[in-house]
């Protein structure tokens, strides 16, 4: 028991180095946290540009199959016929106006008055179509 009480009486003795010591502890434990967290923070920001330079790394990929793509003659002439408005010399070309508003099977339905057993039936169907530009016509003259 002697020794104990001795013990704290040289412990009451160094209070202040104790005290010291804890308050250093606490702020260097303090800076930690607070580097950890930038840490971290940057972390996660890194996770992201490389989510970011993936993404965009994927769309140079899918830009370079299309310029692979769009670098044969053929495919040239057909996206300037399309973009462009572009023809051959000589060559007829019809635009069908007024289809914008056909969107669905069931415009199709009541534009064509057939019931539509698949879309191919509803393209297919000659005598629809020619009903249709008959009526056209009527309306148009």
């Amino acid at each position: 028991m002697k020794r104990l009480k001795s013990f704290f009486n040289k412990l009451k003795n160094y209070w202040l180095p104790w005290a010291l010591l804890g308050s250093f502890l606490v702020f260097f434990a303090f800076l930690a946290l607070g580097e950890f967290k930038v840490w971290f923070g940057l972390k996660r920001e890194v996770a992201r540009e490389d989510a970011e330079i993936e993404k965009r790394e994927e769309r140079i990929l899918e830009l370079g199959e299309e310029i692979e793509r769009l670098s044969s003659p053929d495919q040239l002439e057909k996206e300037a016929r399309i973009k462009l408005n572009l023809k051959k010399e000589g060559e007829e070309v019809f635009q069908v106006v007024g289809l914008e508003s056909i969107s669905t099977l069931e415009n199709f339905t009541e534009v064509f008055d057939v019931p539509p057993k698949n879309e191919a039936a509803i393209w297919l169907n000659l005598k629809s179509w020619f009903k249709y530009f008959l009526s056209n016509e009527k309306t148009s003259s």
